[in-house]
């Protein structure tokens, strides 16, 4: 059976689910990749919240990413996710309603969890390397932890219209990781 779990950078079940907030760090941190969170009993309210996030994340990383980055094809791509990103944010908030579950902003993006905000601020600021290649690197870690979620929602979720969404977003998901990978190489 393919692992199923989610790492710091989407630490927000941390927050919402009861039995996962008594795992933290010695000062109160959130949890290191090292202190994984398992995804396979996530419920219908916290995969909501946590997809929005991922949603938002991506959306507003991307919206930066379009105005600095350099290269032609990580713009093209940095534009690519805004748009389907805000398609799957209205997707998942009518699978949302549909599940009877509530989701602030709607079809909006809704505020980031703390672990997706401290991500896009190390894009942002995190010296070293390119902003291209900061963009692109957190493309990857998000696709990856995404479909980590997506993947353990659609084979173990407790809802039937959020765990339909979850499949059906998959395989685009998928995709997004493979150009992020190939545009994350360096040439």
């Amino acid at each position: 059976m393919r692992r199923h779990i989610l790492t710091a950078a989407s630490a927000f079940a941390l927050l919402t689910a009861p039995a996962a907030a008594q795992v933290s760090s010695v000062d109160g941190a959130p949890p290191t990749v090292s202190q994984s969170v398992d995804l396979v009993n996530l419920d219908a309210s916290s995969f909501a919240a946590l997809a929005a996030s991922t949603n938002t994340l991506e959306i507003t990383a991307s919206e930066t990413a379009a105005e600095m980055v350099e290269d032609a094809e990580v713009k093209a791509f940095a534009l690519k996710m805004i748009k389907h990103h805000k398609m799957v944010t209205a997707e998942l908030a009518a699978a949302a309603r549909a599940a009877g579950v509530s989701l602030d902003g709607a079809t909006t993006p809704v505020q980031m969890d703390p672990a997706h905000a401290r991500m896009l601020d190390q894009m942002k600021v995190e010296g070293g390397s390119s902003f291209d290649e900061r963009y692109m690197a957190l493309q990857v870690e998000a696709h990856e932890n995404t479909i980590d979620l997506y993947e353990a929602y659609a084979e173990n979720g407790e809802n039937d219209e959020l765990k339909a969404f979850a499949d059906e977003a998959l395989p685009a998901l998928r995709e997004h990781l493979q150009q992020a990978q190939a545009l994350a190489r360096p040439s």
